[in-house]
């Protein structure tokens, strides 16, 4: 590890050229600033949440799949949260149906 000495120097000879030579310094950051952003013509952005977070070779990936194959998607997928002292009496059933019929 450098001891605190050593790091000044360094920081003082990069300042000393940097002030002597500004526009070689201004070419070489923005060169630097150009290669590293040449990374970006190959960024592609994930959005399918299986690749992101299922492993290749899990059984959820084959589940998924199934489900996909035998469930289209024209069938609509709802989430039902119902509370009363006994979600299955008649009254219950009845407002729950009104509801989403």
């Amino acid at each position: 590890m450098l001891d605190k000495q050593r790091t000044f120097f360094i920081f003082y000879r990069v300042g000393k050229l940097t002030g002597a030579h500004p526009w070689i310094a201004i070419w070489i950051g923005l060169a630097f600033a150009i290669l590293c952003g040449v990374g970006l013509l190959r960024f592609y952005q994930e959005t399918n949440l299986e690749d992101l977070w299922i492993p290749n070779n899990d059984i959820l990936r084959d589940d998924t799949k199934y489900v996909a194959e035998h469930y289209p998607t024209r069938y609509r997928k709802a989430v039902l949260l119902a509370e009363a002292d006994n979600v299955l009496t008649p009254k219950v059933v009845n407002a729950v149906k009104k509801r989403f019929h």
